[in-house]
């Protein structure tokens, strides 16, 4: 009875640690499980917003650096027509001018049969073709000789009164600075090609550090513009705000923009809120109705009406 007791008690005893380590096993499992399901939906959500960009969420453009762009599918049916203008719709084809910058004769001098000469002979029609071309464009020194003359009753040496904005013995001109200005900021063409574009076109050399100042001095040029443009929107009795992310220099920044039906003013900043507001000089004195997009920011400035833009 003794061994057949001890034996029943080693039974009780081996099942109860089996019972115990089945249920540490099964509590093991469903924490592991729980853990394998959260991670799954938060792979899940990354590999969501992974796929989301401009094109297919309200996700402004300069989010798109680190989602992989796709070319949207056209819901446009096939016509069946042939690629190009359709009969009938108006073109861009270049067409003749009646006052040409040159007309050049293309005579005929001798028969083609007889050899006989055609010198005197009257043209019975003339058969027209034009060339509408690029002329040579190569840069232009202009010298100004400024003289000075010595008055012989008080022999005062006078000195004639040169342009103004020429302070150099030899400098670039204004519609240099114009051009190299406009090609950078809209056109968007690096300084370094805009020296090269200068060399190989105009045999101009031209250094990055000249077009930099070149900028300067016409950004100096336009700040009237800039207050005046600045003026007309404060003065408007609505005027639209909206600010966007962009990247500068591989940083996040901000694009403030103001704007009514004539005028428009862009400003970059590396905050978003009140801050960039402020500096950008038109919502502390406006006065009229803003439409923006119910940032918390633009509640702070109370002298104006606001009109969310909820589209």
């Amino acid at each position: 009875m003794n061994e057949a007791n001890l034996s029943t008690d080693s039974l009780l005893k081996i099942i109860e640690e089996l019972r115990r380590e089945n249920a540490e096993l099964r509590k093991s499992i469903l924490e592991r499980d729980a853990i394998i399901a959260e991670q799954s939906n938060r792979i899940k959500e990354l590999e969501e917003r992974l796929k989301r960009h401009s094109q297919n969420s309200n996700q402004p453009p300069s989010t798109d650096q680190y989602a992989k762009r796709c070319r949207p599918k056209s819901e446009r049916e096939k016509s069946g027509k042939k690629p190009g203008g359709q009969p009938g719709h108006q073109g861009t084809t270049l067409r003749r001018t009646q006052n040409p910058d040159e007309v050049v004769y293309c005579h005929v001098d001798r028969c083609e049969s007889c050899q006989h000469d055609l010198s005197n002979v009257e043209a019975k029609e003339h058969i027209a073709r034009q060339e509408c071309d690029i002329p040579v464009v190569k840069p232009r020194t202009t010298e100004y000789r400024i003289t000075t003359k010595v008055c012989p009753k008080c022999k005062l040496m006078n000195k004639a009164k040169g342009p103004n904005n020429l302070t150099q013995p030899i400098q670039y001109g204004a519609r240099i600075a114009s051009l190299t200005s406009y090609l950078h900021y809209d056109q968007l063409i690096p300084l370094n090609r805009i020296k090269g574009m200068f060399t190989d076109m105009f045999s101009l050399p031209i250094s990055e550090g000249t077009l930099v100042k070149m900028h300067e001095q016409v950004y100096n040029q336009l700040s009237q513009t800039e207050l005046a443009i600045k003026s007309n929107l404060i003065a408007s009795p609505v005027v639209n705000f909206d600010e966007t992310s962009m990247r500068i220099d591989g940083k996040t920044s901000w694009l403030h923009v103001a704007s009514n039906a004539h005028s428009t003013v862009y400003f970059s900043h590396n905050k978003r809120g009140v801050e960039a507001m402020n500096e950008m000089g038109i919502l502390p004195n406006y006065k009229g109705t803003a439409v923006h997009d119910n940032l918390k920011s633009y509640s702070t400035y109370k002298d104006m009406d606001h009109s969310p833009n909820v589209s």
